[in-house]
């Protein structure tokens, strides 16, 4: 046989019949099929004893003696209620013919007298323990969405810089279909000059010019690379160059200029180039 308790939802007083296997050692949560009041419901909140003793007590009253004909004097005998009970008179009245006072007037205790006279309420609907996480999963999401976004944001706008330090980057922008300037757009090599020198009895190699910005907006200066080719076109040395600013504004330049001593005989011409700064060498 199923053990059955008794819940008195604490809102509003209305009382449930429960399986006691449902609600488990350590509870759950619970809802009032009446009012919607949710709480955690123990099995200590148990209120069949208090029905027992209700409903026993409930049995004992004496019913109240016929009034007088005719408005006669009371029955003498100090059996009937006091006027304090006359409440609980027209509560019992009412459960009687069927009526269950629900107001709020009705008591705590006539409450659960009344689970004696009529069925019980439908139990207490449990709590979905994932309704209460669908608000944090739906924020969750949202939140991603918004780094997704930004990050989508940021690459694009700042393109340029990204390729700048990491030029593989620029291979999955084509990808995407999104257009990448070249490393150095904008930026302009001008009154760019070689000469040797002897300096000391030793060969001295130095490459001059300028770096123009020929936008109207500032522009980052990424490094350049001298290379140096043989006869045949084969590179015999290679080695990274700065300028001294790393910004240029719109329409701005800077000169730069590089030293290589004892370069190779070997050396007939040269190439200057931007590079990205990972790919410089010394």
């Amino acid at each position: 046989m199923l053990s059955t308790m008794i819940l008195a939802c604490p809102s509003c007083g209305a009382s449930f019949r429960i399986d006691a296997d449902k609600l488990g050692a350590r509870g759950r949560t619970v809802r009032c099929s009446k009012c919607k009041h949710t709480w955690h419901a123990t099995p200590d909140d148990d209120r069949t004893e208090d029905t027992a003793a209700s409903e026993q007590a409930a049995d004992r009253q004496p019913e109240a003696p016929n009034p007088a004909p005719d408005g006669g004097p009371a029955p003498i005998g100090g059996e009937g209620p006091e006027p304090g009970d006359e409440r609980v008179l027209r509560t019992h009245a009412a459960y009687d013919d069927g009526r269950a006072d629900s107001g709020a007037e009705a008591s705590f205790d006539s409450t659960l007298r009344a689970s004696r006279y009529r069925p019980y309420e439908d139990p207490p609907e449990p709590v979905s323990q994932g309704q209460g996480g669908r608000g944090g999963l739906l924020l969750g999401w949202l939140l991603l969405a918004l780094v997704v976004v930004g990050v989508i944001a940021g690459g694009w706008a700042f393109r340029e810089q990204v390729v700048a330090q990491v030029p593989q980057a620029a291979q999955i922008y084509r990808l995407a279909g999104v257009e990448v300037p070249a490393l150095g757009a904008g930026l302009e090599l001008r009154d760019v000059t070689r000469t040797r020198r002897l300096v000391d009895g030793r060969s001295l190699l130095v490459i001059e010019g300028r770096v123009v910005n020929t936008t109207d907006r500032a522009k980052q200066l990424p490094p350049m690379e001298v290379v140096l080719f043989d006869a045949a076109g084969d590179e015999v040395a290679r080695w990274r160059v700065r300028a001294d600013v790393d910004r240029l504004e719109g329409r701005e330049s800077t000169p730069f200029e590089t030293r290589r001593e004892d370069p190779p005989q070997t050396a007939r011409e040269f190439a200057l180039s931007f590079t990205a700064p990972e790919r410089a060498v010394d």
